[in-house]
């Protein structure tokens, strides 16, 4: 845990007159511990645009050694946990309580008590349509007992498998699943379950950057104190978790499953949060899908930083044809696509060159990316260039940037090579064609004929690209400035706890540590 305090006995004075409102940012593999992508600008943004609030950051990661150096500013404190690599979340976050004694108390006997919770949890994961006030209080008595005993003990005990496979056994569909499917599943959600011991201190207002796993810490929140929570979806977690778990899974039953619990657990999120924010016109098709009301949301773009974002005079190594990729070597940014598509290009302009910027996560992703590069034969075309820490020099050397993702939000890449006046050749997902349209050319995701074909159209018109990099740098300063989305935020946020001010003050509840009383 890290934590910036003022030290000055006037600061010290002035917030207690003054005290600054508390907010829990929550996140999936972002700011700080992970320096690139847009989640993690988003939120860097809403932090500094927002000095007079108190962050609370917690971060669900993926890779347990995401904890490099980072500064962090004086309103930040930061919660860090792996899913993946760690035994009890106490190893990365000192949560000032003895995780040994949870331990300790934790028995047989206390165990007993833990699976019916456990079976009841696991009934409406399952459940093609649960039932969401129940799981909703399921949840969050899971935690309770988290609270006071050992989470890994609980579901590390053979009774919690035995509970889990009873529960597949019952089920139609799910018992035609072969054991190692049903044990990746079984370990799926008990990683999944970690973050419900986690403890977090008491907040005003609860942000959650996607409807997932992670989320379910604000729900507790707001169960516990009643503060009120906003979930933002840049892309769409349960449309991005679906396409993972194609991936990830190969047996119709497990995928079946897994998909379940996942559009269960965004069921359950979007309910009971008070706003759900889209960050595209087109993320609001899922969220009303999955039933969010109209009534709930809110069409908020994420913004960017149009002072830093501008057009630049950048030394170029030499003057061939340039194309541009920034983004993580994953599945999602579908590079393989584009290695298809430069060697069509390759075929009309010869002397074109290609930087691929961005850091791989995926090794097997990014294995598949240099098998390709070398099949394809542009060891001589094709450059990957590794993590940027000057996208904007990046975007400025450039003729033409090109997105060639599956899935998307608002691409802030977009915006990004927009305001630097670049024009774009991008794969027409999410609310891509929200920023791009009239400031590029939209083509058919995973179609490489039709990439290149985009991409030699816009070679062959020196105006065409500067006509589509004038509006973009219009375009982009006037909807996608940082500014504005730090200005809609704020205002969000004030009308929210102001709200709840002031239904706390007409109808005053005792408050309850928990619905579950934990012995």
């Amino acid at each position: 845990m890290l934590i910036s305090k003022k030290n000055t006995r006037e600061k010290d004075a002035l917030e207690t007159r003054h005290p600054m409102k508390k907010l829990l940012l929550i996140g999936w593999d972002a700011y700080p511990h992970i320096t690139a992508g847009g989640i993690h600008r988003w939120q860097k943004s809403l932090i500094e645009g927002l000095p007079n609030w108190q962050f609370v950051v917690f971060n669900q990661l993926s890779n347990p050694n995401a904890n490099g150096g980072f500064k962090l500013p004086e309103n930040v404190q930061v919660i860090g946990i792996p899913i993946f690599s760690t035994n009890r979340y106490e190893e990365y976050y000192d949560d000032k309580t003895s995780f040994i004694s949870r331990i300790v108390k934790t028995t047989e006997k206390t165990i007993d008590k833990f699976l019916p919770l456990y079976d009841t949890l696991l009934a409406e994961f399952f459940s093609e349509i649960c039932n969401l006030e129940k799981l909703e209080e399921v949840v969050y008595n899971v935690h309770s007992f988290f609270e006071v005993y050992d989470y890994k003990k609980c579901l590390d005990n053979p009774r919690s498998w035995e509970v889990f496979m009873r529960r597949i056994r019952q089920d139609p569909i799910y018992k035609e699943m072969n054991l190692n499917d049903a044990l990746r599943a079984f370990q799926f959600i008990q990683r999944s379950l970690q973050i419900l011991s986690v403890k977090i201190p008491r907040v005003d207002l609860v942000q959650c950057s996607l409807a997932y796993f992670p989320a379910l810490l604000g729900m507790i929140a707001k169960m516990k104190w009643g503060c009120p929570v906003v979930v933002s979806e840049h892309g769409v977690a349960f449309r991005e978790a679906t396409l993972n778990y194609n991936l990830d899974y190969y047996d119709k039953y497990s995928r079946i499953l897994v998909k379940t619990v996942a559009a269960n657990v965004v069921r359950v999120l979007h309910h009971m949060a008070d706003v759900v924010v889209a960050a595209s016109r087109a993320n609001t098709f899922w969220q009303q899908m999955l039933g969010v009301p109209t009534t709930k949301m809110k069409l908020i773009y994420n913004g960017i930083d149009t002072k830093k974002f501008r057009p630049i005079d950048v030394k170029r190594e030499d003057n061939r044809p340039t194309l541009v990729s920034v983004g993580r070597l994953e599945p999602f940014k579908d590079i393989v696509c584009l290695l298809q598509a430069i060697k069509f290009v390759k075929e009309y302009e010869p002397n074109i060159k290609c930087l691929v910027y961005g850091e791989s996560i995926t090794l097997d992703y990014a294995n598949r990316c240099v098998k390709m590069w070398k099949q394809l034969q542009l060891e001589d075309t094709v450059k990957f260039m590794g993590v940027t820490n000057e996208p904007e020099k990046v975007f400025n050397s450039a003729d033409i940037v090109v997105i060639s993702s599956v899935t998307e939000g608002l691409p802030l890449t977009a915006c990004e090579t927009m305001a630097c006046g670049k024009p774009l050749v991008a794969a027409d997902v999410g609310g891509t064609r929200e920023a791009v349209q009239g400031c590029g050319l939209l083509v058919k995701s995973r179609n490489p004929h039709a990439m290149s074909e985009a991409i030699i159209t816009l070679l062959k018109d020196e105006k065409l690209r500067k006509d589509y990099g004038e509006a973009g740098m219009k375009k982009s300063r006037a909807e996608f400035s940082v500014e504005k989305m730090v200005d809609e935020y704020a205002a969000l946020y004030e009308s929210l706890v102001s709200k709840q001010n002031q239904e706390s003050i007409q109808d005053p509840k005792k408050e309850s540590d928990s619905i579950l009383q934990v012995e």
